[in-house]
């Protein structure tokens, strides 16, 4: 048995691989909280599973942080916790200050919280996550309403409103001409912001699940397929600061 750690967008992951002699063809991937598994034939040599990895490491990547957002519940919003942005994970650090006004920023490499030292302990965890979740609704808003207002341009389709919400559940909703996205798919990767956006703009034309929807989502994102496959995994949870 070999223990090592494979890194994919800045997100150490451990590895262990096991050799079995009863697996004559096939290798076994298994994503669990605590790593990647790997159960390999004997007669596969190290250069060989390095491309297995390699090939996989987009399906490696994504399952790790659905691992990881199952833990969502346990945080304590404290310095070196994760959170994700875009589908990446950044770690958080928080800065006391003597100013009063607490916040959350943000670049590129972290999130930092500024709040007041003077704030007793007890309540730190609350005012942290509320500066996460005011945060998260703006960034939304931003980046959401900017790739809508794109596709629609690109498209051509008749809208009238593009409305960021905070839903408990659903992730969209589509009424008349109006669009609705949960604010908390900014978590998600892009490439899946702009299938759920896409997905909504059909139904401006479709209002139906019926074919003619799924021809034109499918021909509008060239990823349907796969992205589609992303949102029916029933562990794919965000985090919902509630």
């Amino acid at each position: 048995m070999q223990d090592k750690n494979i890194i994919i967008n800045n997100e150490t992951i451990p590895i262990t691989i096991s050799t079995s002699y009863k697996r004559k063809k096939s290798l076994s991937f298994r994503v669990a909280e605590n790593g990647l598994t790997i159960r390999i034939p004997v007669w596969i040599n190290n250069s060989l599973l390095q491309k297995f990895i390699d090939k996989r490491q987009t399906w490696i990547y994504d399952n790790w942080l659905i691992q990881k957002n199952k833990n969502q519940n346990k945080k304590e919003y404290v310095s070196g916790e994760w959170f994700m942005y875009k589908w990446k994970t950044y770690r958080l650090k928080i800065i006391k200050t003597d100013e009063d006004n607490n916040k959350i920023t943000f670049n590129q490499s972290r999130f930092i919280c500024y709040i007041n030292k003077n704030i007793p302990e007890i309540l730190q965890k609350d005012i942290i996550k509320f500066e996460l979740n005011i945060w998260y609704k703006n960034k939304a808003l931003e980046v959401i309403s900017k790739e809508a207002e794109n596709l629609i341009k690109k498209y051509d389709f008749d809208v009238n409103k593009v409305i960021i919400k905070d839903y408990k559940s659903k992730y969209w909703q589509c009424k008349a001409k109006d669009i609705y996205f949960n604010y908390r798919i900014i978590q998600f990767p892009i490439n899946v912001i702009r299938h759920i956006i896409l997905h909504e703009l059909c139904h401006i034309k479709h209002k139906n699940h019926w074919p003619k929807f799924w021809n034109l989502l499918k021909t509008l994102d060239s990823e349907s397929n796969k992205n589609i496959l992303f949102l029916k995994n029933k562990n794919t949870n965000l985090i919902s600061f509630k």
